[in-house]
């Protein structure tokens, strides 16, 4: 007996709800710079659910008395996007030339793509050889 069509949206609605962002990335076709599981930032748009690889070209904190937020460029060599990690002045490991994963869903705050509070994981320093 087949589902009706109500109940399949409803399932695949709370399918992309509580899939981890890991899940809804292919694991098996690699971004333009070869990683495994990870887009070009070059194709990334707005409200998209992303997984991305690339190094922090720089970071900043939100000056005293502004509302507290971090932030850091990451560039794959197509773009870049900025990274925020609200209610911090600082990420730890998270420095410039670091080589990271990041998983979120992107935004559009002005002209720049930005992922608030983002997933990450530290890969490597970057080779600078």
């Amino acid at each position: 007996m087949r589902a009706s069509p109500t109940a399949e949206r409803i399932r695949s609605v709370f399918k992309r709800v509580w899939s981890s962002d890991e899940d809804l990335v292919d694991e098996e076709s690699p971004d333009e710079s070869g990683h495994p599981g990870a887009q070009a930032i070059s194709s990334v748009k707005a409200r998209e659910r992303v997984g991305l690889f690339g190094h922090i070209q720089s970071v900043s904190a939100s000056p005293p008395g502004a509302a507290l937020s971090f932030q850091a460029d990451l560039g794959d060599g197509t773009g870049h996007i900025t990274l925020v990690w609200m209610g911090r002045n600082h990420v730890p490991g998270i420095v410039p030339g670091i080589v990271m994963r990041v998983y979120g869903r992107t935004a559009q705050l002005g002209q720049e793509l930005v992922i608030y509070n983002p997933r990450y994981v530290v890969e490597a320093p970057r080779d600078n050889t």
